[in-house]
């Protein structure tokens, strides 16, 4: 029995170490978020070349689901000519629970943040 487990151990070590295939490693995704603070876009910026997604948390949202906000356009060139995708955060500050409770229970509020067809 003691030769079966290790056996069975030397086998899982063996292959947790095989070497990953280069093409595995070029699989992996670069997330930055993003805030509306200049420091932030212009860091953005610099660093564009080793960023695969951007996460602008620059949206805000009530309780009747009414959004606001806007992602620097200067994100958006920049994400568009480097092939980013960009992935917009609604930012709840400080997790204001009982707001996003009364948006969740209000149909209405709800469905002004459903797409509709593609619409907004």
């Amino acid at each position: 029995m003691k030769r079966i487990t290790r056996g069975l151990a030397a086998l899982a070590l063996a292959a947790c170490l095989r070497p990953v295939p280069a093409t595995a490693q070029r699989g992996n995704e670069a997330l930055w978020y993003l805030t509306s603070r200049e420091t932030s876009v212009q860091s953005f910026l610099a660093h564009a070349d080793q960023i695969s997604i951007v996460a602008p948390q620059t949206f805000s949202m009530d309780s009747n689901g009414v959004v606001w906000g806007s992602v620097d356009p200067r994100v958006t060139a920049a994400a568009k000519a480097k092939g980013i995708r960009v992935i917009p955060l609604i930012v709840n500050a400080g997790f204001d629970q009982p707001m996003f409770h009364r948006f969740l229970v209000t149909p209405s509020a709800r469905a002004r943040r459903v797409p509709n067809n593609g619409s907004r």
